[in-house]
């Protein structure tokens, strides 16, 4: 079948069983990758929604029931036949933090309900504090269970429909984040059988949340203003008021060391050279954490239960708490002018709690610092477990807690603790700031300020030893009548005994297993070598059926910038026909592209166009020599048998660049064919974003995974061709020939198709992707990481991201720089016009089409960096360096250019330009580029000071400039244009005077 096969537009056949999906050529759609592009769309609305009141993200609730109508789901079955729930309140929770008031609020409704069973559910949306959260719940006594943390968002889905029909619980609580898509699915598809006994915590009471409009739930209200509100948007919506309170009696929570800490420049740099970079950071954060639950520890011995106001007639210490969104940097009412204020007034001390940002502390000590204030009178205590207790120890006198957008919790805590409260008065403002204050969270008697001159005039003069004390004495009532762990109990207990029972019917009964569930361990046999024909395609198949045409591809000359002559030719791909076929009793091994059929043939796509003369067999791999048509294939014997599989195996599946280019691509077209439920069949030692893209391409597909060298007996066996090939080339100071790389165009197509799953995100535009392998070690990369932050770059190590995090990173790149290696391999997911720059070195046999074929294929404009190479045996895999002055040109050329003001700054900007001119022009015959705009206006410009600071300089100021080193350089003086500048024409003249 050749290609004129799909002239007709219709795509490939449909796919062989009744269970078979149709699917698009060029396209993936999943539920699992629609998921995953909404969380993205869902993040960054939450984000952009922050700070502005509103109570609902526009359009991301009706999305979600989209997805959840569209989803092909089975129904939520308990799995067993218990006559009746064994739990009675559920807590589906995203994750939980030592501070804020998300864990103490959790940890409230469970110690006011203790003749109740607890279970807590963590969606696993979010794992930055897996550990801790789990800690905290095992110390409470409370059972918690959490998704596996490297699953995709899809299978953590599925896992939490799963555990919910298995607790069948009377009541589920709904303490989630503002973002958590998972949590607000399952709530979604629970709501109509749950109704009121569904309970949406409005914890978020600033942040808008998806879950805003589950009508069927109730809706728990932290305060009275949030209450009214959701009562003026939905006014049929099931709301109860329950304000946040603070237990003393609370057993404090243990620390633990999952936050991690940013290194120092020079502990950052000594950590890499000595290849120690992941153990130093452990090392240094488990030293800071210890420092920290030391401190925390003898805190909490000190002051609890220790409920005494500060002395009215001592020295004041104001106090502000928040996390930072909370604050303003600029502006009338920026953090630094007040807490200046407040020292200038009358406070001896200020201490703000929560996390502060490096540029958050920095423009506070500078306003410290301008208004002539010791910087020792500020502290900065950080995240704790418990704001009362640090303004206890620290013995504030006045709390101002967070503006212009308040906290609830904080101002509960310090009520507790008899500490009078400053409010931000925004009266005359609208609704939405005076929402945002929190104006009625808070005692009858405060100190009421409008702005930093009102502030300054209340603290100097209305804040007497008398006052101070009636303030503390209204805190310390209005935690008692409204706030308390007696109160919170009582209204609790009032809303649980108004909700009806959870019938046993409410979920099917059912002792089925998940669908398409296989064992997880197989037998090996003993070791086997024999010699079998070889095979190249699936023609001999069952029903094979052609996935993407063939077609030719022309691939450009590679740009190369370096310092010596590197030219290598443009070539032509014949990429061949793509077809998927079922194979009956084949034999599989696991780290072989290839496989055994039933007629003990040999079928290894990746060894069509062998040539022994250029290329080298794959190692480790199973095939050991190829000859006259024969292989040798050494394995181990099969023992067990499964009825079915999609055959997702490879040489170098262990590989992120190849499994991705070469085995997911051949997975994909297999999967066109097998039935839903068939399991993948893959490799036991890939990196877990292989496994993540497997799930996230093919959800309906379980993955079933084998030992390298190990064989399988599969009844049914799915297998396609090999479109995508990246061949090991034999030592040779000649360019790799065309047979050593070739990249399928339908196939890059559809890989490139998942990067709608960051689409609509929030993403770096300048990125440099870290390596931190010790194969072809870029030893300046340190040099070359401050360089680049300096300009706006983030440094990203993406073996440390999710495959779909990675596929997020990617979304908005406008610049990628990055070592030639297995983390380039996400430019797939790189818009169209991203400029990529690969750094490679220049030892001979160094392909360098590796990264421009692919990203002429997307649409990106890619350039290589050439860099010299350590000489020695290692060949291409050999240490190398990339000079700073042939990326930096690359880097600098979207950034302002203005013209230095000495002279000896101009020749060197004028010398410095010359090289930035080869770079940029490919002074070496290989075309990299032109110039970019404003560059000649630029050039032209430095020749014009240059000439006239020359000219006006008499003696020793003129043999200083003639000794520069521009002079020095003849080649670099000629290819200025220095000498020829008086022959300029007008024009030229006049756009260096305008660029001036």
């Amino acid at each position: 079948m050749s290609k004129d096969d799909f002239a007709d537009g219709a795509g490939p056949p449909g796919p062989v069983g009744a269970q078979a999906r149709p699917g698009k050529d060029r396209d993936l759609e999943t539920t699992a990758l629609r998921l995953e592009a909404l969380f993205t769309k869902v993040r960054a609305a939450v984000s952009a929604g922050v700070g502005k009141g509103g109570l609902e993200l526009p359009g991301m609730d009706a999305s979600c029931r989209a997805l959840l109508a569209d989803a092909d789901l089975p129904a939520l079955s308990r799995g067993d036949d218990r006559p009746a729930p064994g739990v009675e309140n559920l807590y589906l929770v995203t994750e939980i933090y030592p501070a804020g008031g998300h864990r103490l609020l959790l940890e409230q409704l469970i110690r006011s309900r203790p003749q109740d069973r607890h279970t807590v559910v963590f969606t696993g949306l979010l794992n930055r504090t897996r550990t801790f959260s789990m800690t905290r719940m095992a110390d409470l006594g409370v059972p918690a269970v959490a998704p596996d943390p490297q699953a995709v968002l899809w299978d953590k889905w599925m896992w939490l429909r799963q555990r919910l029909a298995a607790e069948a619980p009377q009541r589920v609580f709904l303490l989630h984040h503002s973002e958590d898509v998972l949590a607000t699915l399952v709530a979604q598809e629970i709501a109509p059988a749950y109704g009121r006994r569904l309970i949406v915590v409005r914890h978020a009471d600033t942040v808008a949340s998806l879950g805003a409009d589950l009508m069927d739930a109730t809706h728990l209200a932290i305060r009275p203003a949030q209450k009214a509100a959701l009562a003026r948007r939905w006014p049929d919506l099931g709301l109860h008021l329950l304000p946040l309170c603070f237990d003393a009696d609370a057993p404090a929570p243990r620390v633990v060391a999952e936050t991690p800490v940013v290194l120092s420049r020079a502990t950052d740099f000594a950590s890499r050279r000595l290849r120690l970079r992941r153990s130093a950071r452990e090392l240094l954060r488990q030293g800071v954490w210890a420092g920290r639950r030391a401190k925390f520890s003898t805190l909490h011995r000190v002051v609890t239960h220790r409920r005494s106001a500060p002395d009215p007639s001592g020295a004041l210490v104001t106090a502000t708490c928040g996390t930072e969104h909370k604050f303003a940097l600029t502006g009338p009412l920026a953090l630094p002018r007040v807490l200046v204020a407040c020292l200038q007034a009358k406070a001896r001390r200020h201490v703000h709690i929560g996390p502060a940002s490096p540029a958050l502390k920095s423009a506070c000590y500078a306003a410290l610092r301008e208004a002539g204030i010791a910087r020792n009178r500020l502290c900065f205590a950080g995240e704790v477990p418990s704001v009362a207790m640090v303004l206890q120890w620290h013995r504030v006198g006045l709390f101002l807690g967070s503006f212009p957008v308040g906290g609830a919790l904080s101002r509960a805590e310090a009520a507790w603790a008899g500490i009078p409260i400053a409010l931000l008065d925004r009266k005359a403002e609208d609704d939405t700031a005076r929402y945002m204050s929190g104006t009625d969270f808070a005692p009858e008697q405060v100190l009421r300020w409008t702005g930093i001159d009102d502030l300054t005039r209340s603290l100097e003069n209305d804040l007497s030893p008398q006052r101070r004390a009636m303030l503390g004495r209204a805190s310390r009532e209005w935690y008692d009548r409204h706030l308390s762990p007696e109160q919170f109990t009582k209204s609790l207990d009032a809303l649980v005994q108004s909700l009806p029972s959870l019938s046993s019917s409410a979920f099917a009964s059912s002792g089925a297993n998940s669908p398409g569930a296989v064992p997880r361990a197989i037998a090996s046999g003993a070791p086997l070598v024999e010699c079998l024909p070889l095979r190249f395609g699936p023609e001999a198949g069952q029903a094979a059926t052609p996935i993407h045409p063939a077609s030719s591809v022309r691939v450009a000359r590679p740009r190369v910038v370096a310092t010596g002559h590197i030219a290598q030719e443009s070539q032509v791909w014949e990429t061949p026909l793509v077809r998927a076929a079922c194979w009956t009793d084949a034999v599989a091994v696991g780290g072989a592209d290839g496989f055994v059929t039933d007629g003990g043939a040999w079928i290894d796509p990746g060894l069509e166009g062998f040539d022994p003369h250029h290329i080298r067999l794959r190692n480790p791999g199973p095939v050991r020599d190829l000859k006259a048509g024969r292989v040798d294939v050494a394995r181990l014997a099969a023992v067990d048998c499964i009825p079915a599989a999609v055959l997702a195996c490879g040489c170098y599946s262990h590989n992120y660049y190849h499994f991705l280019l070469e085995v997911l691509p051949r997975a994909l077209a297999a999967a066109r064919i097998a039935p839903s439920g068939t399991p993948i069949l893959t490799e036991d030692d890939l990196p877990v974003q292989c496994y993540q893209a497997l799930r996230l391409a093919l959800p309906d597909h379980p993955v079933f995974r084998i030992a390298r060298n190990q064989s399988l007996t599969v009844n049914r066996l799915y297998s396609a061709g090999m479109g995508t090939i990246v061949n090991d080339t034999l030592a040779s100071p000649a360019p790799p020939p065309a047979i050593a790389l070739r990249y399928h165009p339908s196939l890059v197509a559809e890989l490139a198709s998942l990067r709608k799953a960051g689409q609509g995100g929030e993403s770096p535009k300048r990125l440099f992707l870290w390596r931190a392998s010790r194969a072809r070690t870029l030893r300046n990369a340190v040099a070359l990481r401050h360089r680049l932050e300096e300009r706006g770059f983030h440094v990203v190590d993406t073996s440390s991201l999710s495959f779909a995090d990675q596929i997020r990173l990617m979304a908005n790149a406008e610049v990628v720089v990055a070592q030639s290696g297995a983390q380039l391999t996400n430019i797939l997911f790189a818009p169209p016009g991203c400029r990529v720059i690969a750094l490679f070195s220049d030892a001979p046999g160094i392909n360098y089409r590796l990264w421009s074929a692919l990203g002429g294929l997307l649409g990106h404009k890619v350039i290589n960096i050439a860099g010299p190479h350590v000489h020695g045996p290692s060949g291409i895999h050999a240490d190398f360096s990339v000079p700073e002055d042939l990326l930096l040109p690359l880097i600098d050329v979207d950034l302002p250019h203005p013209l230095p003001f000495g002279v000896s700054d101009i020749l060197s900007g004028l010398s410095d330009l010359c090289v930035s001119a080869d770079v940029l022009t490919g002074s070496w015959a290989v075309v990299a580029g032109g110039t970019p705009r404003g560059f000649a206006a630029r050039l032209s410009g430095l020749r014009r000071g240059a000439v006239s600071g020359v000219a006006g300089a008499e003696g020793s100021a003129l043999s200083e400039l003639l000794a520069h080193r521009f002079f020095a350089d003849y080649g670099r003086n000629l290819r200025s244009g220095f000498m020829a500048f008086a022959d300029q024409d007008a024009a030229e003249r006049a756009q260096a005077a305008r660029a001036v």
